[in-house]
């Protein structure tokens, strides 16, 4: 009866030391998570990437996540803004997560974007999920390469494309940005001076009174020189 006894509590024992290491390993890759990846286009080709990593039940495991070429910039952070660690290894980046229910990552790249006169061209691969892109202001899309599944206009009368995961290639044009040319200052004249005019010669008038008693005067001159001449 004992060794009955002693053999349940074995094999019971044995059983419970395969399971516990599962149970412990368990979140490690049970977890399940989803990408979803937006390029915001500058008017200069720059590309403002910012990948969303939603995690369905927070665990101790490792995020994977693709990097496009040349990234600059790069932050890695999780919903409350915390940096959380990482390593990248080529063009992926593993994400440590410990209990987080997001990750974020952010980085600006110019490898993404050519142009040849006045087309441009944004192409990409990324299998990690679905991709938005945000164009310009005014853009014209000329060619698509992959699955979009939504096209709309956000943010101002931006232009918004999701695409399924996979290769993408979309071809478009950039609006004619027209400057409205400064006034030219224009210079007021200053005022020509006018030459100042001519002083006209001033007469002054004789007053009447000093006139009648010049003439009377000169008359009374005249009869006394005109008596002593007679008198002689």
């Amino acid at each position: 009866m004992e060794n009955t006894v002693s053999k349940k509590l074995f094999t019971q024992l044995i059983m419970l030391m395969i399971i516990l290491p599962i149970l412990l390993v368990q979140p490690l890759y049970a977890q399940t998570y989803t990408v979803s990846e937006t390029l915001d286009i500058s008017y200069d080709g720059t590309v403002h990437v910012k990948v969303e990593v939603v995690i369905a039940e927070p665990g101790i495991f490792t995020v994977n996540v693709t990097l496009h070429e040349a990234p600059e910039g790069l932050l890695v952070y999780d919903e409350n803004g915390i940096p959380l660690n990482y390593e990248i290894l080529g063009n992926k980046m593993s994400i440590f997560i410990v209990n987080n229910t997001k990750a974020y990552v952010e980085y600006l790249t110019r490898a993404l974007t050519k142009k040849e006169g006045p087309i441009w061209t944004v192409s990409l691969t990324f299998n990690d999920g679905p991709v938005n892109i945000l164009f310009p202001k005014g853009t014209s899309i000329l060619d698509i390469v992959g699955v979009p599944k939504a096209i709309k206009e956000v943010e101002g009368k931006k232009l918004l494309i999701t695409f399924e995961p996979g290769e993408i290639s979309v071809d478009y044009a950039l609006p004619l940005l027209t400057t409205t040319p400064s006034p030219t200052p224009t210079t007021t004249p200053s005022p020509t001076s006018s030459p100042s005019p001519i002083a006209a010669p001033t007469t002054i008038p004789i007053p009447y009174e000093y006139l009648l008693w010049a003439l009377i005067i000169g008359i009374i001159i005249i009869i006394a020189a005109a008596i002593l001449k007679f008198r002689r």
